[in-house]
This record gives structure tokens, C-alpha cells and sequence, in this order.
């Protein structure tokens, strides 16, 4: 599976998911103070989505997201922490 990251962080409430980059169908999502703690946490850096990513790159990215924090699957109610979980 191809993955593709859809970064909106100017939002009020920022939210970063990764979708199959073939269906668009979202694999992980996390929103709010999740998102903060990825940056802060140095598990997503904004150079990492200023301009479009390698095929490794994306691997490289995708991996540290799931190091950092579970990957946190749509589909499920809001978690209190702002991952959603499946």
C-alpha cells in the first residue's frame, strides 16, 4: 500500500492523516493536542510536509508517526488523549 500524508495544522483544530495514497481511504488519524504532541515529540516535523515526499521518504515518515504514537485508526469515537483508534 502507498501511503500519502494530508497535513491541515492552520486549522483550530489541527489534524494530520494518512491515507492510501490509491483509494484516499484514511489508514490513521490524529487531531488537537495529539497532532501538538507529534511535533513537539519530534515524530513529524513541519520540513517533512512542505514539499512533496520520495517513496522512502514517506516510509521513513509513516514508521516514526507509528513509533511516536499508535497509529490511531478512524472510525471510533474520539479518544480523550485526540487519537482515534479503530
Amino acid at each position: 500500500m502507498r501511503l500519502c500524508v494530508d497535513a491541515w495544522l492552520e486549522r483550530r483544530d489541527p489534524l494530520v492523516t494518512l491515507r492510501d495514497a490509491d483509494s484516499g481511504r484514511a489508514v490513521a488519524r490524529w487531531q488537537g493536542t495529539a497532532v501538538g504532541r507529534l511535533l513537539e515529540e519530534g515524530g513529524l516535523a513541519l520540513e517533512d510536509l512542505l514539499a512533496p515526499l520520495s517513496a522512502e521518504a514517506t516510509r521513513r515518515l509513516v514508521a516514526a508517526l507509528a513509533v511516536v504514537r499508535p497509529l490511531a485508526l478512524p472510525g471510533r469515537e474520539p479518544e480523550a488523549d485526540g487519537i482515534r483508534r479503530g
